[in-house]
């Protein structure tokens, strides 16, 4: 009975066979020139170094006992060029123990094929390998297209987000030599504060996104200063839109608290982390009614903020609260508040928890390390950005 071989083929390419025996090198090299292979051949290790370097085989079947320098040692050769080290190598021999073999395997080659040779199990192995280059060049060349492509997406998105500031700049300027210039309605004033506050906001926001970018790369250079928390939430809490905030130091009432709660970080930086957070929660509690708590509290080296509120987050989400684009239930939500606030959080040498249930709403801690404790260690630091989940 035949068998149909024709799925033995593989696509042609260039085959070099390494064998100081004409007989030998007859046997393997036919078989494959039918099969539409070029082949090449040498009949030493050092030609066969030489060959490769200049005509860059596709794959090598490799004899082991030859004079001047045997197989083991060419294929070691190979291994150490980094030009060549990725040319797949099947070792082709009549040492046939299990001792010769796991060598071959530790020299480099991928595959062994013990003589007296069986020209169709020989265009199986010879298939298989050529077959795996092929792959994986072609994952490679896919891999480097997806990195150019994102380097590009990242570019086009700086250099857009930096035009986007020079108009900006121009309708936040224009709104205060507006207001300078007439004496306007009250009405008409608000109007124009609105423009102008919203034009602070959107160039904050631009601003913030190079940031972000920069602390995805790993690349973001922090210059910590003292912060002043109660400051920032004493600000935040005026902007929470209809919203109770109810802001409370180490268990007290924030207005009986006189002095001030002062971490290592950047103000611009806890002033988005703590926005966001707010955000999220006014946007949890809706239409539902409630207010935020906002806890204190100061610990040997650190302050812990707690911001609760009555709304639960959805269990689709839970476990993925923190990661980027995660959202649910929310028209313009963007999924980059709460991934946001993680990274601006360990960015400043903090950490970020979460809980919620449906019973006890949702409470959100950062902690951040109080100034105090960092005295004289005032600095630029690069952060390591955390893994997701």
């Amino acid at each position: 009975m035949g068998y149909d071989l024709e799925f033995l083929r593989a696509a042609p390419a260039r085959i070099l066979v390494v064998d100081d025996e004409p007989m030998n090198i007859r046997v393997i090299k036919d078989p494959l020139q039918d099969e539409g292979h070029e082949v090449l051949v040498a009949t030493n290790g050092p030609e066969a170094l030489d060959l490769m370097a200049a005509e860059r085989p596709d794959l090598v079947l490799l004899d082991i006992l030859m004079p001047q320098m045997d197989g083991y040692e060419v294929c070691q050769c190979l291994q150490r060029n980094p030009q060549l080290r990725d040319i797949p190598v099947i070792f082709v021999t009549a040492l046939g123990s299990e001792e010769d073999e796991s060598r071959g395997f530790f020299a480099g080659g991928v595959d062994y094929v013990t003589k007296p040779i069986s020209v169709q199990r020989l265009k199986v192995r010879v298939r298989n390998q050529l077959q795996m280059q092929q792959i994986r060049r072609r994952l490679e060349e896919r891999n480097q297209m997806l990195e150019e492509m994102a380097q590009l997406r990242e570019q086009v998105e700086q250099i857009t987000r930096h035009d986007l500031k020079t108009p900006l700049n121009a309708v936040i300027g224009f709104t205060a030599v507006l207001e300078s210039q007439a004496d306007w309605a009250a009405e008409q004033q608000r109007i124009l504060g609105a423009i102008r506050q919203a034009g602070y906001r959107m160039l904050d926001m631009i601003n913030r996104s190079l940031d972000l970018y920069k602390m995805e790369a790993g690349v973001y250079a922090l210059e910590p200063t003292p912060v002043d928390l109660l400051a920032i939430f004493r600000q935040l809490s005026i902007r929470a839109g209809g919203v109770t905030v109810a802001l409370s130091i180490d268990g007290a009432p924030a207005e009986t608290v006189a002095d001030t709660l002062r971490i290592r970080g950047e103000e611009g930086l806890c002033f988005t982390l703590f926005g966001n957070l707010l955000q999220n929660a006014e946007e949890a509690i809706g239409a539902s009614g409630g207010g935020i708590t906002v806890d204190i509290r100061r610990h040997a080296q650190q302050a812990e903020v707690t911001v609760h509120n009555p709304g639960a987050v959805p269990e689709g989400i839970k476990d993925r609260f923190f990661e980027k684009f995660v959202t649910a239930g929310k028209q313009k939500g963007t999924g980059l508040g709460a991934y946001s606030a993680r990274l601006l959080a360990a960015v400043q040498g903090g950490d970020i928890m979460m809980c919620s249930s449906p019973q006890r709403g949702t409470t959100v801690a950062v902690q951040l390390p109080l100034w105090q404790v960092a005295k004289g260690k005032a600095g630029r630091i690069v952060f390591d950005p955390p893994a997701s989940g």
